[in-house]
């Protein structure tokens, strides 16, 4: 069950990320972005897509924190 894993894919590559739960209350997130454009001139178009996806996950976190609270 655990360490569970994901993958994404989208238009200019993917994402795979590895969930580890290391206490009761604490889980760890790696992310690993890959692109099939590398080139110099893409690095700012990979960047806001590692920035949106990152910005999706704090979502994600503090949308779950709520719904334990309730």
């Amino acid at each position: 069950m655990w360490p569970n894993r994901t993958l994404s894919l989208f238009g200019d590559g993917m994402n795979a990320s590895r969930i580890n739960p290391t206490r009761a209350d604490r889980t760890d997130q790696h992310y690993h972005f890959f692109f099939a454009d590398t080139a110099p001139a893409g690095a700012d178009a990979r960047a806001k897509s590692v920035h949106g996806t990152l910005a999706v996950v704090r979502e994600d976190i503090d949308i779950c924190a709520q719904t334990h609270r309730i």
